[in-house]
């Protein structure tokens, strides 16, 4: 029996990495983790082909524009990536019911829309 893929955004960043350390743990599933190297998420097109390929039952998002200092200044792609993106992942996720764990830290301010399961 196959196993369900938990597919990890942002598997580069403090939390992947913290997420890609603690994996074999749930020996239940499959990982797939990645990074922006791999996916453009900020082209819903890209990511779309890309996450079609998999038959996910889990998304956990740790991507992030994290950049505190620079935000202010890259306003245009903090918002879309701590926004825009998150929003595009989760009605991505509603339209294949898909489970959605967004996490943030303190340092990522922004406002999303919520779907209701």
């Amino acid at each position: 029996m196959k196993k369900p893929i938990i597919l990890v955004t942002g598997s580069e960043g403090q939390l992947g990495n913290a997420l890609k350390r603690h994996a074999d743990r749930f020996s239940d599933f499959d990982f797939l983790f990645i990074d922006k190297n791999d996916v453009d998420l900020t082209d819903e097109t890209d990511f779309i082909d890309f996450a079609n390929e998999y038959q996910v039952k889990f998304l956990i998002n740790c991507a992030a524009y994290t950049a505190v200092d620079l935000a202010e200044k890259e306003r245009e792609i903090a918002q879309i990536v701590n926004a825009d993106v998150p929003f595009m992942l989760a009605r991505y996720c509603k339209q294949r019911n898909i489970r959605l764990i967004h996490i943030s830290t303190d340092y990522i301010f922004f406002e999303i829309t919520l779907f209701k399961t």
